[in-house]
């Protein structure tokens, strides 16, 4: 007599099979997205230390810290970059591209007008890319084609030349030595999201700050929002769609567990949500004598 044997799962037990799957990836999915964010963390923290080395080289080579902004206001295609020479037009992200190893961009920047100086965000550079930012796409490019940054830089820190509009006529140009705060107490750069609401982009070379869409990157950068620059960073901001209500000015993440901070010592810290305004303004400026406060 011949006995069946079975060739196969019955239904059931295929059930109860994918069932117990589900659980496992439901368990492992939270620890995967752990590791991800955990990396992220280490790339960021790696990209905003370089960079903020890449500001010592650049202080040791010139005599004075990188300024975070270079520009003048009206049409872009009216200025010459190289007006003046010893500090052209451009971002902090323009006059470090030779520290970052960026001779070539560096070159285009450096050899014709306006025009030529804001093609220089046709490039991308890589540790300008922050990959804890959900609104920086892939290959970092905005909707205007330009490529943009997870980065920005402290405009009261670093120094500054504006040549037109409020502030016409400005330079504050530091040397290290200027910083009496402390270099470890002071911010060079942090973590400010690529896109906020649908205008705003940070693109890495945009020197214009007049600008209704692109924004230069920057944070505690005066502006016609009253005190909004002396305030600090936005945590869990929201980017876009209806309950957007990321604010370009100041510092900002997506992320609600704190915001990563490199001071001009090249150290880097996580600058938690209990901040204060006042605290954050105290280690952005780089001369007023302040005190850091313990949620520092």
């Amino acid at each position: 007599m011949s006995q069946n044997r079975r060739t196969g799962f019955t239904l059931i037990e295929l059930l109860v099979v994918i069932a117990i799957i589900a659980i496992l990836i439901g368990l492992l999915l939270p620890a995967v997205q752990k590791i991800r964010d955990a990396a992220n963390r280490i790339s960021s923290t790696n990209n905003i230390k370089q960079l903020c080395l890449c500001i010592n080289n650049f202080e040791n080579t010139n005599g004075y810290l990188p300024p975070a902004l270079s520009s003048n206001t009206g049409s872009l295609y009216t200025y010459t970059a190289n007006a003046d020479p010893k500090y052209p037009y451009g971002t902090l992200f323009t006059y470090i591209l030779s520290y970052v190893e960026q001779d070539s961009i560096s070159n285009i920047r450096n050899t014709g007008n306006w025009d030529i100086l804001y093609n220089t965000n046709n490039y991308m550079v890589k540790p300008y890319v922050n990959p804890r930012d959900p609104t920086l796409p892939p290959n970092a490019l905005d909707a205007y084609g330009h490529y943009m940054t997870g980065y920005a830089a402290n405009y009261t820190g670093l120094g500054y030349v504006l040549r037109s509009g409020t502030a016409a006529g400005t330079t504050n140009i530091l040397p290290i030595a200027a910083v009496t705060d402390g270099t470890s107490n002071t911010i060079a750069i942090t973590e400010r999201i690529a896109v906020c609401s649908t205008f705003y982009t940070n693109e890495w070379s945009y020197p214009r700050y007049d600008s209704s869409w692109e924004y230069p990157p920057l944070f505690a950068f005066y502006s016609a929002n009253g005190t909004d620059h002396k305030k600090a960073p936005q945590f869990g901001a929201i980017p876009s769609g209806s309950t957007a209500n990321c604010n370009r000015v100041r510092a900002t993440t997506v992320k609600t567990d704190g915001i990563l901070t490199g001071l001009i010592d090249g150290s880097v810290r996580m600058v938690r949500p209990s901040i204060t305004d006042a605290t954050w303004w105290a280690a952005c400026t780089p001369s007023g004598g302040e005190v850091l406060a313990n949620d520092w």
